[in-house]
Parts: structure tokens; C-alpha cells; sequence
């Protein structure tokens, strides 16, 4: 059995030289390409690098959560041409990718040092979008404005608790007419077996949530309330006045090209 020989290290001038004694074509290209070696057969190449006190560069992605905490890193490890990538393609999770050994114009680096910021919808975010652009009955939509009055910005959490409670109470009530506010709002009537009820709906719903599940500051939605009636049963739907993905766009905008950019003080591209 052919025994078999070691070369150790990888890239060094001292290993291409040992090379170069064994074989004769053994050798390094300019600079500007990787260098590499011939093996002859029987002799294996191996690298020795983990066997050093210490790497001679950071190779790792560091993940996060939190917008505050990738500051913090970027800020320790940032060098000058490190720059930051984001990505709104889903704006539900955007992310924002910081490459701390970037290459400059004239001083190429290898890139291999990140750190990620990767963000999450919260459970505020998911609860609004839950509703939006579904018809509700009247407990549903009771039930849910019970549950999230805290989310409300307008009307006041009291009123529109009050309102919900009434349409909860009258959910076996026919519904017999609606009036139309001058402030835009609206007026439905109910049939009781001894009287009739009114109880008044507002327009327009806005919400206001922390849109992922790390701070990044409060994020304002405005949704129209419309409503239908079916076989005398009053439904609800609230469509949002703006597109929830593009107001989420626009929050991370805000978030990764304004604060992280001013905070870090680095480059962002998107």
C-alpha cells in the first residue's frame, strides 16, 4: 500500500515552496487570482488555519432581533466601508443585512463578516389584519372590539367599548334602519319588543400598533367601516384607507435608511 504524505497549511509562501521542492509545478499565481497547488498523487493539501491561537479575520453572521442590538454590534465592529442591504420584498418581515468587512473602492475585503436584522410581525399587527376586509356579524365584531379596545386610537376606548357592549346586547335585535351623522359616523336602529334602539357606529376605526414583535415605534392604521344587511342581520368590515404592506414599507424605511443609518452611522441600500 502507497503510504500516504501531508502537506499542511493552505495559500502560505512556506507551503508552496515545500511543494515546489517535491514537484516541479507546484506553484502561486499573481495577486490578483487564488492561489493554489498541485498535489501529486499520494500527498493530501490540508488547511491548518483552526489550529492558529487566533483566525486572522471573522468569518460569521450574527442574527438579530431587535433593531437596538444590531446597532450596538455594528457600531463595536464596523469598519470604514462596512454597509447595510435591505430587503422589503415581504414587508410583513423585512430584513436588513450589514456586511461589517465590506469592500471599499480601491480595498477589496472578503465580506465575510455580517450581521442580520431580521423582523417579525407581532401579535398587535396580526390581530388588525385578522379583521381587515372581512364581514363581521355583530357579536364578532363585538367580541373583537372587546378584546382590542387597547389597540384603538380612535374613538376613544370608552366609546367604542360602549358601542361594541350595545351591538353584543342587541345581536338577536332586528336591525331595521341606518341615519348618517354629520361628522360621518352612523346611526343604526334596532328593533326591540318595546322599543326602538339606536346606537351609533363611527365612519372611521384608526389603530395604532407596534407592528413587530421587537420595538421599532408605533405604526398608525386607519380603517373604514363599512356595513350590509342580511335577511334583517347587521355585518361589519373595516378595509384599511392605505394598504397594510405599503404602510409597513414604509415604517421599515423609516427604520432601517433613517434611525438604524443615523444610529450606526453607515450606508443602506435597498
Amino acid at each position: 500500500m502507497e503510504e500516504e504524505n501531508t502537506l499542511n497549511g493552505m495559500g502560505d509562501a512556506a507551503l508552496i515552496g515545500s511543494m515546489a521542492s517535491a514537484i516541479g509545478d507546484a506553484r502561486m499565481v499573481d495577486e490578483e487570482h487564488a492561489p493554489y497547488a498541485v498535489v501529486p498523487h499520494g500527498y493530501v493539501l490540508r488547511d491548518l488555519s483552526g489550529m492558529r491561537d487566533a483566525p486572522r479575520r471573522r468569518k460569521q453572521v450574527v442574527a438579530f432581533t431587535a433593531p437596538q442590538s444590531l446597532v450596538a454590534y455594528v457600531n463595536r465592529f464596523k469598519g470604514p466601508e462596512t454597509t447595510g442591504y435591505a430587503d422589503y420584498q415581504d414587508p410583513f418581515r423585512p430584513s436588513l443585512s450589514v456586511t461589517i468587512d465590506h469592500s471599499g473602492p480601491s480595498t477589496p475585503q472578503w465580506g465575510e463578516h455580517k450581521a442580520v436584522l431580521k423582523l417579525e410581525p407581532s401579535h398587535e399587527l396580526t390581530a388588525v389584519q385578522s379583521i381587515l376586509c372581512k364581514w363581521l356579524d355583530q357579536e364578532d365584531f363585538a367580541e373583537w372590539l372587546m378584546d382590542n379596545a387597547g389597540l384603538v386610537a380612535s374613538p376613544v376606548s370608552s366609546e367604542l367599548l360602549e358601542m361594541a357592549r350595545d351591538l353584543e346586547e342587541h345581536k338577536s335585535v332586528k336591525f331595521r334602519s341606518r341615519v348618517s351623522l354629520a361628522d360621518g359616523g352612523r346611526a343604526y336602529s334596532f328593533d326591540d319588543t318595546e322599543k326602538t334602539t339606536n346606537i351609533v357606529v363611527p365612519a372611521v376605526v384608526r389603530f395604532s400598533v407596534e407592528p413587530f414583535t421587537r420595538p421599532s415605534g408605533q405604526v398608525p392604521i386607519g380603517t373604514r367601516l363599512s356595513y350590509r344587511t342580511t335577511d334583517g342581520e347587521l355585518r361589519f368590515r373595516l378595509t384599511p384607507e392605505i394598504p397594510i404592506a405599503e404602510t409597513l414599507r414604509l415604517h421599515a424605511e423609516e427604520l432601517f435608511e433613517s434611525f438604524i443609518a443615523e444610529q450606526a452611522g453607515i450606508p443602506i441600500y435597498a
